[in-house]
């Protein structure tokens, strides 16, 4: 495999480091502004689209760990922005739905972040690509002996 020059990927580095920039302001923001992280903004925005979900399929669909997913669910809980109780088929279950103070918060956020988030929808397609290029990075890291950690925003 031929080796590759620091010119060849010192742009493609740099965008991702403008992303990643562009990413920590925007979580600086909504936790100052909503007392929110991304992470946490994703997890409401998730269960804005159903009546209620286990959390494992939750932890599934946000691609976090079960552990992270915890984190997010009790602090979520302690705000009142959703509700925990047991699943009604199965009472050793939970289920996990959106409060009407948690709805009001991801409508208040997307009215002040529209112009944001549409932008975020018109790269979908690169962000494919980005997401192709995560997971075989990762691959290629565990390869290396390294481990790569889900970053967790909330704190």
């Amino acid at each position: 495999m031929a080796s590759t020059s620091i010119h060849e990927i010192e742009e493609p580095l740099s965008n991702l480091m403008s992303l990643n920039l562009i990413f920590q302001a925007i979580n600086k923001t909504l936790e100052a502004k909503y007392g929110l992280s991304i992470v946490q903004w994703s997890f409401l925005k998730t269960l804005a689209g159903m009546p209620a979900i286990a959390p494992l399929a939750l932890a599934k669909a946000l691609r976090v760990s079960p552990g992270t997913l915890s984190q997010t669910t009790m602090r979520l809980e302690k705000k009142k922005y959703i509700f925990v109780c047991n699943d009604p088929k199965d009472a050793r279950k939970k289920m996990i739905s959106l409060t009407r103070s948690g709805k009001d918060t991801l409508d208040s956020i997307d009215k002040s972040y529209t112009l944001i988030f549409s932008n975020i929808q018109n790269i979908s397609s690169e962000l494919k690509t980005i997401e192709i290029f995560l997971c075989n990075t990762k691959s290629h890291l565990s390869e290396l002996g390294s481990t790569v950690h889900e970053r967790s925003y909330d704190k």
